[in-house]
């Protein structure tokens, strides 16, 4: 095994060529199956002006197609018990240092490429949504007590839309689940078995695995104006998704809402949910805050 390895940088980084010791090997796979490997080293690590100087980070080798350009890398921004490698995630590190004013990250995200999506660090920007924050406390925890997930229950999944000759479904609601509030993913994920409930409430949808994959299903551009509303329920309240986010791109059919290899008690909230809410991460009280985002 390799002790050692030069990194001259990137396009768009420092182009010093130095050596960084203590490697291990990393492998990762997500729950979209994609992946990477290559191998684990530290040193001084600095975003946004805040510098955590022994961060273990991957450096890697070897990736799935999902990982191609434009992308440089991935922040993981989990809990030390959650991470892949061991290692404390640079967040954390931040935290523990005591670098930060709250130790608190928040995400704003724009739609259809729209610049302005932001990632505040140990900040809230009120400026990004209205209303009042309201938090939820993490579900997730190791047998010792320590955060595992960003996690929070859910009272499931829901739809409400007008009757019509094509339906007698008005509302419906999933049981509840546990909600991964997730930044590091496109889509919204729930079970098969949900996906399949959900969208048989919702007429002149169809399952397009022969198309996207399986789990994947299919609602027509032209139709979205008639949709009804979608929401996700924590606490006494209900979080709508906005009808546009609906869609997966201008030139295809296919939903943001996925059925995947999940367990019913699970779902994986990302983008296509936070667009819609401005998303706040409480390190320091281990709960998810949302607000409308503006």
């Amino acid at each position: 095994m390799p002790t050692a390895f030069k990194w001259t940088g990137t396009e768009s980084g420092p182009g010093l060529e130095r050596t960084i010791n203590d490697i291990k090997e990393f492998s990762i796979e997500y729950v979209d199956e994609s992946g990477a490997s290559g191998l684990i080293a530290t040193d001084a690590v600095t975003l946004a002006g805040l510098t955590v100087h022994k961060q273990a980070f991957a450096a890697v080798s070897s990736e799935t197609e999902g990982f191609s350009d434009p992308y440089a890398g991935i922040l993981g921004l989990g809990f030390v018990a959650g991470a892949s490698s061991g290692a404390a995630p640079f967040f954390a590190n931040l935290v523990e240092s005591g670098s930060l004013e709250s130790n608190v990250f928040s995400f704003y995200m724009t739609r259809g490429g729209v610049e302005g999506s932001e990632l505040c660090l140990g900040c809230v920007n009120s400026e990004k949504y209205s209303g009042k924050i309201k938090y939820y406390p993490l579900a997730t925890f190791t047998d010792d007590g320590q955060p595992l997930e960003w996690d929070i229950k859910s009272t499931g999944l829901a739809y409400e839309g007008s009757s019509s000759k094509r339906s007698n479904h008005k509302k419906w609601k999933s049981k509840g689940f546990r909600a991964t509030i997730d930044s590091g993913t496109s889509f919204i994920m729930v079970s098969k078995e949900i996906a399949k409930a959900f969208y048989e409430q919702i007429p002149d949808t169809r399952p397009a695995s022969e198309d996207w994959g399986e789990g994947a299903y299919a609602f027509p551009c032209d139709s979205v104006d008639k949709l009804g509303k979608i929401s996700f329920g924590f606490g006494g309240k209900r979080y709508e998704i906005d009808a546009r986010d609906f869609n997966a791109g201008p030139e295809t059919e296919m939903t943001p809402l996925t059925g995947d290899d999940l367990e019913d008690d699970i779902a994986i909230l990302g983008d296509a949910s936070m667009k819609n809410w401005y998303s706040v991460f409480d390190y320091g009280n281990l709960a998810i805050g949302f607000a409308k985002a503006v």
